[in-house]
C-alpha cells in the first residue's frame, strides 16, 4: 500500500523537546511551524558565550533566552558605571574594573568609613 505525502503530514507527533517540558502534540505537517516558536527548544546564545560546563557555546531553552541575554550572559553589552566605557559584561567587570581611572578607591592606610561608603581621609600637611 502506497502512503501519500498528505497522509504522512497528518501523522501525529510530539515535540522533540517534550523531555524539557514541551506539552505540544500535533501533526508532521505542523511540526515546523511549532519548532519555529517552541519555548522549550534549545537555542544558542546570540552573543556566542561559552558554557561553563564544557566550554562549548551556551545552549538554553528559548523561553530563558531573553533573561540570559539581558542579565546573565557574560558577553552581553555592558557599560562601566564609573566612566561609561562600553564592552562586554565580562571585560568591564573583570579587566576594565581593575584599571578604570574614574573608579573611586579608598586609600588603604588613611580612611574614614561612613556607613557603606569609604572616603579618603583629608591629609593635613
Amino acid at each position: 500500500m502506497f502512503v501519500g505525502e498528505r497522509e504522512i503530514k497528518e501523522l501525529g507527533v510530539r515535540c522533540a523537546s517534550r523531555e524539557r517540558g514541551c506539552p505540544w502534540t500535533g501533526t508532521i505537517g505542523t511540526l515546523d511551524t511549532h519548532l519555529a516558536t517552541c519555548e522549550y527548544l534549545l537555542v544558542t546564545c546570540p552573543n556566542k558565550c561559552e558554557d561553563d560546563k564544557d566550554g562549548g557555546q551556551t545552549q538554553l531553552m528559548r523561553k530563558d533566552l531573553e533573561e540570559h541575554v539581558q542579565s546573565r550572559c557574560l558577553k552581553r553589552a555592558f557599560e562601566c558605571p564609573h566612566c561609561g566605557e562600553k564592552g562586554t559584561y565580562s571585560s568591564i567587570t573583570v579587566e576594565h574594573d581593575k584599571v578604570c581611572s574614574n573608579k573611586m578607591v579608598a586609600c588603604p592606610t588613611t580612611t574614614i568609613s561612613y556607613g557603606k561608603l569609604t572616603l579618603p581621609h583629608p591629609i593635613v600637611i
